[in-house]
């Protein structure tokens, strides 16, 4: 099964998930439901796993920003670098200047090409962060 793929996933492939985990049982309601491509499963299973091991009891907020380039920020670097990583470049500096800690990470890319994944945290936090993922 491709997890790349962006064909929705039916209530016929709920028995590609039927062992007894977390992830099976949630791929089981999201092919129930008929509504999610098998992509975004994955995508935010994976998102879902590391934000869990960096910032594990704390809130977290997934603001699935995407890169609409027609209105984000790419503040000019589009020849230097694509566009798409020139919006997550300057979305990283702007969580940085509004006093977050950044935190990088990659989803697989055989999920997703664009597989990069941006966190942050308060820097009064990050401390506390840095000594959870530690552990």
């Amino acid at each position: 099964m491709k997890r790349s793929s962006k064909n929705r996933l039916m209530p016929r492939h709920g028995d590609l998930f039927s062992d007894d985990t977390l992830f099976h049982r949630i791929a089981g309601a999201v092919c129930r439901a008929g509504v999610l491509p098998r992509k975004e499963l994955y995508e935010a299973w994976e998102t879902a796993r590391r934000v869990r091991r960096r910032f594990r009891g704390g809130r977290v907020v997934d603001l699935a920003c995407g890169h609409d380039l027609e209105t984000c920020d790419t503040a000019g670097l589009g020849s230097w670098m694509t566009s798409d990583l020139a919006v997550d470049a300057v979305r990283a500096i702007k969580l940085k200047g509004a006093g977050y800690e950044i935190y990088t990470a990659a989803i697989p890319a055989v999920i997703t090409p664009k597989n990069r994944l941006l966190m942050g945290a308060p820097a009064s936090s990050a401390r506390r962060v840095r000594w959870q993922s530690a552990g």
